[in-house]
Parts: structure tokens; sequence; C-alpha cells
């Protein structure tokens, strides 16, 4: 596929991604309740990465819809179990909201100790696919 076919359809489907992230908070938006305080979207990588990247490309939006400040909070270790399990541990009451990756899947498969899964998260929205190949 040429770069500028696969540019394009990257750019709509990211586009229409941002659009069902933003639709899962209307609700929540329209809420007087809801949001009293800024909103913390969880990255369990570093800053630079794809999923930072798509963090701080929903975080000016979901600001305006929410009318409270949605901060890019990176809590970098252990290949992503670190930022995760501080999610985790957060209170499930909509103040903090963790941008996972497939890693999040493979982590309990091949590390002792890690017991969480997608059981424990409440998904909100599938932002962004691309593929992964296996070798």
């Amino acid at each position: 596929m040429p770069f500028g076919k696969f540019h394009k359809r990257m750019g709509l489907g990211l586009s229409c991604c941002l659009g069902l992230l933003l639709v899962a908070f209307i609700n929540v938006g329209s809420s007087s309740e809801y949001p009293t305080k800024p909103v913390q979207l969880m990255v369990p990588f570093g800053p630079g990465g794809g999923s930072d990247i798509i963090a701080r490309l929903v975080t000016d939006k979901m600001s305006a819809l929410l009318g409270q400040t949605v901060l890019v909070v990176n809590k970098t270790g252990g290949g992503g179990t670190l930022g995760t399990f501080t999610a985790l541990a957060a209170p499930p009451d909509g103040y903090t909201i963790i941008v996972i990756s497939p890693t999040m899947l493979y982590a309990p498969l091949v590390t002792k100790g890690i017991t969480y899964g997608l059981k424990d998260f409440d998904p909100i929205n599938l932002s962004v696919t691309s593929p992964y190949p296996l070798s």
C-alpha cells in the first residue's frame, strides 16, 4: 500500500477512534456531579511512545467535553506493570483512566506475581488499532 493511502487511512481511523472516545464521555459530561476535580489519563509507559502520543491527542477534546482538566500521567516501570498496578489501585470513581497496550495482556503470562487482567478494568473505548506481527 502506498504511503499516501496508508497515511490517509490512518488519519481517518484515528479521527473515528477519537470521535468514539468522546462519545463515551457524553453522558459523563452531562452529569453535574462529575467531574469535580482533574481526571488523570494514566500512561504506563514513558513520554513519546505510542500510548503517550494517543493520550495527548485526546486530552484536549476530553477536557473541553468534560469541562475539567485532563492530565496525562506517565508512570513507567516494569514494562507497563507499575502504571497498570497504580491505575488498578486507584478508586473506581472515573478520575483515573488508563491507556493500555497489548503488553498488558501478555505481562501476566510471562511474569510471576502479576495478578491483574482485563476483568479488573472497565473498558471505555478502543482508540487505536495497529498490526502486531509475531515472528
